[in-house]
């Protein structure tokens, strides 16, 4: 069994596993925007332009996990 945890503030987004200790992704946007980080091409424009640098997250929002199980992917055979 493993531990997959998110850790989410203002600044901050943190991934880890396992422990608190083991952070797997770690981004801060305390001075560049998640848009400005995501490195989009010129020609597309930031709708969260105006807003906090954690836009579109600093509104209320649904998060869904899916852990979806299914498929053959031809592995097995159908009996």
């Amino acid at each position: 069994m493993h531990t997959y945890g998110l850790i989410w503030t203002e600044d901050r987004l943190q991934t880890y596993f396992d422990s608190e200790d083991n952070i797997v992704l770690d981004v801060d946007f305390t001075n560049e925007s998640l848009w400005d980080l995501g490195a989009f091409p010129d020609y597309y424009k930031n709708p969260w332009r105006n807003e906090s640098n954690n836009a579109p997250f600093n509104r209320e929002f649904y998060f869904v996990l899916n852990v979806a199980v299914g498929g053959r992917n031809w592995y097995f055979p159908e009996n």
